[in-house]
């Protein structure tokens, strides 16, 4: 390859990586994950109290109804404003993924279509679950590990992240540190699609919440 195909290869590719989360980042959905002991169900958790539940002896996750594809079809609800940053972000020509504590759908299709209702160009997002990660830790560690793969895959100057965790937002801040020369900015995302930043890890660190312009 001549040295001007590679400069023009390096200039097209993306410089700006934005991430979002899918269960109330993206869409609001009634789904739960069944916390199991001795093979009895003791608790349902919805998306945002999974993220925050921390496994005790003896228990397990059961994550049955959030691989029905179908169900995700019919009942998901968009997020709207969501939704339309995911559009806009897309059509900018940004690397676009998203990052979901699911495991794998039962129907990857019916997933996908959920999103094409919707006018998302699903081509051109790729989704990471953090939920095929059968390791004991956290889903914040298991989201962090995917930025990494992805940092460590392209040459990103400016990393986006919106999710309505709270952990998963600071595991992906304390990643700074490992990639200085990326400026990282991370968007706490209300359940009516409200991001504001939650925290600013450049040179104009602002730790407190600043409504997105």
């Amino acid at each position: 390859m001549r040295i001007v195909e590679i400069l023009k290869e390096y200039q097209e590719s993306p410089s700006k990586l934005v991430i979002f989360d899918i269960d109330d980042t993206l869409v609001n959905t009634d789904t739960k994950v069944n916390v199991v002991k001795d093979d009895r169900i003791i608790k349902k958790l919805n998306s945002h109290e999974f993220t925050h539940y921390k496994l005790k002896p003896g228990e397990s996750f059961d994550f049955g109804a959030f691989r029905d594809a179908r169900e995700f079809f019919q009942n998901a609800k968009p997020i709207v404003p969501m939704i339309k940053k995911l559009i806009d972000d897309i059509a900018t020509g940004n690397k676009v993924v998203m990052i979901t504590a699911r495991d794998d759908f039962d129907d990857k299709e019916t997933f996908l279509k959920t999103f094409e209702k919707w006018n998302v160009d699903m081509n051109k997002v790729h989704v990471y679950r953090a939920g095929r990660d059968r390791r004991p830790i956290a889903v914040d560690e298991k989201k962090a590990d995917i930025i990494r793969y992805l940092m460590d895959s392209g040459n990103y100057s400016k990393v986006i992240m919106y999710d309505d965790s709270i952990p998963n937002l600071n595991s992906f801040i304390k990643l700074k540190k490992e990639y200085p020369n990326s400026k990282f900015y991370a968007w706490n995302v209300s359940l009516d699609g409200d991001a504001n930043e939650y925290e600013r890890t450049n040179e104009e660190i602002n730790n407190n919440m600043r409504r997105e312009p």
